[in-house]
């Protein structure tokens, strides 16, 4: 999105019960590849991550708090 913050909405299926996340992402600011807030609330196998404008995450899920 080129204006706004998306707040991104995810429900994970499967077997596994996730409880965390570590995120990596890139922005407008540069190609740099940064880690950045974790997600930390994960319930039932959903969660929401506020993506700002113009950028890439890559986020990784645990099983462990």
């Amino acid at each position: 999105n080129f204006d706004f913050d998306m707040n991104a909405v995810f429900d994970i299926a499967g077997g596994t019960a996730y409880k965390s996340a570590r995120v990596w992402a890139f922005d407008g600011n540069g190609s740099a590849i940064t880690e950045r807030l974790p997600v930390s609330n994960i319930a039932n196998n959903h969660f929401t991550y506020t993506i700002p404008k113009l950028t890439v995450c890559h986020i990784v899920l645990s099983a462990n708090p």
